[in-house]
């Protein structure tokens, strides 16, 4: 790739992948998630023109499921997450491999991977609610979560467990992308899949989780932004 195609962080370069090395990335994301190498990766696109176009909490369910059974969903989800939440959950990319629903997430420098709810008092005290359920099933202390630096991660994890209550086989997929941010005077880019690895220590940390408490659930994947064919995988959370 050319100085120009890694100097605008995640949503490019999951888009620029995508379109140019889509067969290696597919290839990561089936050693990741221990599928195997004859799976269909089936992504699905909001938009066919645009892969950034990115979904928006269940919506992706519309269309995929009877007419009944997205009424119930839609109107689960309705009561499950305030509507007009900062919050609510936009996703960077989908796909599917056999009955499982992949959600994806792109990450290119550690400050992405931080972050703060930025929802109203009402709406925190819903999203308050959904995070402490899911931290209670995950076995870590909820009170860590709503004020948490990871709530995008939390607010995610809220979600899965959404879906697995109404029957969907859904996981987490992070692309952490190396090398990805640099601008004249600034890289902020991560070098290595080791220094990914210690940044989700961090998040895991900061959500009271144990190190292994998201194994199955979440994957990750390490393509390098200066050279595709330099990628990596691993099938559950760090060790």
């Amino acid at each position: 790739m050319g100085r120009r195609e890694y100097e605008y962080g995640s949503a490019h370069f999951l888009k620029h992948f995508f379109a140019q090395h889509k067969r290696a990335l597919n290839n990561l994301i089936r050693a990741a998630t221990g599928a195997s190498k004859k799976a269909k990766v089936e992504w699905l696109l909001k938009n066919p023109d645009d892969f950034g176009d990115e979904w928006r909490g269940v919506d992706c369910f519309k269309d995929c499921i009877g007419a009944q059974e997205w009424d119930n969903l839609g109107q689960a989800w309705k009561e499950f997450w305030p509507k007009r939440s900062t919050g609510a959950m936009n996703w960077d990319g989908l796909f599917k491999i056999d009955d499982v629903w992949y959600f994806v997430e792109a990450k290119a420098r550690k400050c992405e991977f931080f972050q703060h709810c930025g929802a109203k008092r009402k709406s925190q005290a819903i999203i308050g609610t959904r995070l402490n359920d899911a931290a209670k099933a995950l076995g870590a202390d909820s009170r860590k979560w709503i004020g948490s630096k990871c709530y995008q991660l939390a607010n995610r994890l809220a979600f899965l467990r959404f879906c697995k209550e109404h029957g969907i086989k859904a996981k987490g997929l992070y692309v952490c992308f190396l090398n990805g941010f640099k601008k004249p005077g600034k890289d902020e880019s991560i070098k290595k899949d080791t220094e990914w690895q210690e940044i989700w220590r961090e998040g895991l940390v900061e959500l009271g989780l144990k190190e292994n408490a998201l194994n199955g659930e979440i994957y990750h994947v390490y393509p390098d932004c200066e050279d595709h064919y330099e990628c990596s995988a691993t099938r559950d959370c760090p060790h």
